[in-house]
Parts: C-alpha cells; sequence; structure tokens
C-alpha cells in the first residue's frame, strides 16, 4: 500500500491517500472513456503549438460533464487532508467553502491528487518499453 503524498500548494498543505484499488480501477476507466483519446493528443503535441494543446483540453472540457467531473472531484477530495499547519481537516467536508474564487487552486489540487492516484500507471502506459516477463522456475532453462 502506497502511503499519502503532501504537497503545499499556495500556502495549504494537501496530503492525498491513494485511492483504494476497486475504487481506483472504476475511475481509471470513467475518465479514461471520457478523456483519453484528446488527452493522448493533447499530450502528444508539440509544445510551441500552444493553440491546437488549449483546443484538445477544450475538448476535454466539452467532453466531461459536471456530474461526472463532481464524482471525480468527490471521489479525491475524500483521499485529502488539508492544512496550514499541524491541524489537518477533510478537504470533501470543506470543498465548497475551501475553492469558492480559487478554481485555479482548485484544479492544482486536481492535478495533484490525479498524480497520486494514476501517475504511475499513465508514466508505466507511455515508457513505451515492453518489460520480460519474470522466468519462474519451472519455465527457466536448465543448467
Amino acid at each position: 500500500m502506497r502511503e499519502p503524498e503532501r504537497e503545499d500548494i499556495d500556502g495549504m498543505t494537501y496530503q492525498v491517500s491513494p485511492l483504494p484499488a476497486k475504487q481506483a480501477l472504476k475511475l481509471a476507466r470513467k475518465i479514461t472513456a471520457i478523456v483519453g483519446k484528446p488527452l493522448a493528443q493533447a499530450l502528444g503535441e508539440s509544445a510551441k503549438d500552444r493553440a491546437l494543446l488549449m483546443s484538445r483540453l477544450a475538448e476535454v472540457g466539452e467532453r466531461i460533464s459536471d456530474d461526472d467531473l463532481m464524482s471525480v472531484c468527490n471521489q479525491l477530495a475524500e483521499q485529502t487532508l488539508i492544512g496550514n499547519g499541524d491541524e489537518m481537516a477533510q478537504l470533501h467536508k470543506c470543498f465548497d467553502v475551501h475553492f469558492a474564487g480559487r478554481l485555479d487552486l482548485m484544479f492544482q489540487w486536481l492535478a495533484f491528487a490525479l498524480k497520486i492516484n494514476f501517475g504511475p500507471l499513465v508514466k508505466s502506459l507511455g515508457s513505451g518499453e515492453e518489460k520480460a516477463p519474470a522466468s519462474s522456475p519451472s519455465t527457466s532453462p536448465k543448467k
């Protein structure tokens, strides 16, 4: 089991715990179904072509419903503690108040929470390297 990770964003500390495996799997499928193609295209674009990149990201925005966006945020907020010192609070209990007028901060937290939950998966899928299967004693050639 992976430990929670912390990041300071705009003077606040966010501690995100990875989702339980079954919940993460369902959420990954939902996110991929909604934004997989335009996001993959956006990630494959040259960083110099900002207009095309923004177009791809706008397509992501068009494909995700309000309900789906809130579902993603709610699930990740339930796994997040926030604080600015020793005291930490559960983000899902103060989400609206905490992010009111600070959507930029909300998207920074969302990116961090998604990285904690899906970063290793995205990294392994994007590496392009195929790993050789580990040989077991029963299939290893004998000397």
